[in-house]
């Protein structure tokens, strides 16, 4: 299953994070919001130092689009069975239950090779463009086997 990327993100945040089928742990929504944004430490910085750049209004601005980016993903990967969510002080604070679906998909988004194939599987395998492309490989490969073997003989 192929997801948006918000909910990729935080699938493979929760995965990394809880790590164990139905595993729970409690997330502040800053956490979230973080999660959602940045994948690593360096792009974190980065983000820290344009926030410090922008003014407070427009602080605000993205915090609150964030904080409805976090929310409409969770509400999906919950509406998908992957997580089971429950919302605590407001809205800040969210413990999480990852389900068996949603621990297997979440290890694939957190293994390169895993993601790779996946997407393979969702968008390229059965694209007609892909069957083009195999058919005019197998032809160049074929010419130029031939042209090698060719100028091996002579």
């Amino acid at each position: 299953m192929w997801l948006p990327r918000d909910e990729r993100r935080l699938l493979s945040y929760y995965y990394h994070r809880i790590n164990k089928v139905n595993g729970e742990k409690s997330f502040d929504l800053k956490e979230l919001v973080q999660a959602l944004i940045c994948k690593n430490i360096k792009e974190l910085q980065q983000h820290e130092k344009e926030k410090r750049d922008k003014d407070i209004e427009e602080q605000v601005k993205d915090y609150i689009n964030e904080k409805d980016r976090v929310s409409t993903a969770n509400k999906a990967l919950q509406s998908r069975g992957l997580i089971e969510q429950i919302v605590y002080s407001g809205g800040k604070v969210r413990r999480i239950t990852l389900n068996l679906e949603g621990y297997d998909l979440g290890k694939k988004y957190r293994s390169l090779w895993l993601f790779i194939k996946l997407w393979y599987a969702e968008y390229i395998r059965n694209h007609p463009i892909c069957v083009i492309v195999s058919f005019v490989s197998g032809i160049l490969i074929t010419l130029l086997s031939q042209w090698l073997l060719s100028k091996i003989i002579k």
